[in-house]
């Protein structure tokens, strides 16, 4: 019914809320009937093609029913095993509706700490929510709003000034100042980016304000290279950065230890902890069965394109670029990888941010990542 609502089955939008609508007036909150609104909204965001992040939430005919809605689900005697999940589902969707009064509320309700998953598959970073939420909705609000108004705008000399002058006013709460200091080490990055600088691309060990590190346990060598040591799963960190859709990184990988002579290492990019294959890896990779290659696939799946690759027993470099949505990709200055024939394919945007990371089956391995820089690639170089 959802899909026959739509404008190209001769539907419209407004026919698909008031589907949505109606489903949250038989305020049968014990079932899954009143989030089919949600479902609804999310069919006719994806009808407007709207850009990566962007939500309709917040508009006047859509945020009452949605908040009705939450707020059933929250009340219902049913759904108390679920309100982690409820309240961390709301202050998300409350942010993005601009209600930050809202969210925050729904944060103080489970103690600043919502759900991973509810953090993920909005289109845009939100691992720093909760700080975000506080600095928004604290004494210098307004001041926070206009400075990530200029940081999604990119007038990012602007919000570094603010940023830096907030750091030196005095804060009520602590997480307004840990908001503060994570924005202001990306701002400064993406300046030194958006001026063709090179940057670095390593976490400065395992507390790094600017990085999601997942947990991971991470060590800084004397050699400034960091080590990452992952069991079944592998390992997967990010830089909050946004790096833009067209770049060039270098580096060097060394396998400290591998429990079963396999191992993964490489980089992520996109928004890389959203657990859909909405994101794209290149993995260098070694399997005792298969040999030594390398990819550049959809997340950690087998859509890939998998070459085979010459690696050393020590430290090996690569050099990988992505232009105007194709890839080339170099290891031990050997061109190994190049990629064009899907590329209208490719979801990165101007959001793009990078990681690292390689996915482990049952082995368990130690990786050291060393000189990771990347750049912007301008159009025609």
């Amino acid at each position: 019914m959802e899909t026959g609502l739509l404008p190209r089955w001769h539907g419209s939008h407004a026919a698909l809320l008031a589907l949505g609508v109606r489903a949250v007036d038989t305020g049968r909150f014990d079932t899954d009937v009143p989030r089919q609104l949600f479902e609804c909204i999310r069919m006719i965001e994806g009808d407007l093609e709207l850009a990566p992040g962007e939500h309709i939430y917040g508009r006047s005919d859509v945020w009452p029913h949605l908040k009705r809605m939450y707020e059933g689900y929250l009340a219902e005697p049913s759904q108390a095993q679920f309100k982690l999940g409820w309240h961390s589902v709301y202050a998300v969707v409350a942010y993005l509706a601009g209600k930050y009064d809202v969210a925050r509320s729904q944060l103080e309700a489970i103690d600043w700490k919502p759900t991973r998953r509810s953090l993920t598959q909005w289109g845009k970073d939100l691992s720093l929510l909760p700080l975000q939420v506080a600095a928004i909705t604290s004494e210098h609000g307004e001041e926070v709003l206009r400075a990530e108004s200029d940081y999604a705008h990119g007038n990012l000399s602007k919000a570094i000034k603010t940023y830096k002058d907030l750091r030196a006013k005095p804060h009520s709460d602590d997480r307004s100042k840990q908001f503060i200091e994570a924005r202001l080490p990306a701002l400064e990055q993406e300046l030194r980016l958006a001026n063709g600088e090179w940057i670095d691309l390593l976490p400065a060990g395992g507390q790094d304000p600017n990085w999601e590190l997942f947990g991971q346990t991470i060590r800084k060598l004397p050699d400034g290279a960091i080590e990452i040591e992952a069991g079944p799963g592998g390992h997967a960190i990010y830089c909050r950065t946004r790096i833009g859709r067209d770049f060039e990184v270098t580096g060097e990988f060394e396998v400290a230890h591998s429990s079963t002579g396999a191992f993964q290492a490489g980089l992520m990019m996109g928004i890389p902890d959203d657990p859909r294959p909405a994101w794209y890896a290149f993995r260098i990779t070694r399997n005792p069965s298969t040999g030594d290659a390398a990819s550049f696939s959809s997340g950690w799946t087998r859509q890939e394109l998998t070459m085979p690759a010459k690696l050393k027993d020590g430290p090996n470099t690569f050099r990988f670029t992505m232009q105007q949505r194709r890839v080339n990709a170099w290891i031990n200055d050997v061109l190994t990888l190049r990629v064009a024939e899907e590329q209208d394919r490719f979801l990165l945007k101007d959001n793009c941010m990078l990681g690292l990371g390689g996915y482990n089956d049952t082995n368990k391995t130690v990786i050291q990542y060393r000189n990771i820089k990347v750049r912007r690639v301008k159009q025609g170089e």
